[in-house]
């Protein structure tokens, strides 16, 4: 439900085009999940190839953070 919610709500709120650091999507996304079964089974590791810099992009955040907390989401949920 909560994703069919999400997907309603994506539709409904206008594209925001903005700078971020993904980590940090991540890192939101991950830790609003924390009230799921297994999450304490979890580590959470961001790492970058071919460089040690943070990367920062352009796209909208609130998108974004659906995805992310979607698959992180599922990825959990389907945990052996």
């Amino acid at each position: 439900i909560r994703e069919v919610l999400s997907y309603a709500e994506n539709l409904s709120i206008p594209v925001k085009y903005e700078a971020m650091e993904l980590d940090e999507i991540v890192r939101e996304a991950f830790d609003k999940l924390q009230y799921m079964d297994k999450w304490e089974r979890l580590e959470m590791t961001v790492s970058y190839r071919e460089t040690s810099e943070r990367t920062t992009f352009i796209s909208d955040k609130s998108r974004l953070f659906i995805i992310f907390e979607n698959l992180i989401s599922n990825a959990i949920q389907f945990m052996k």
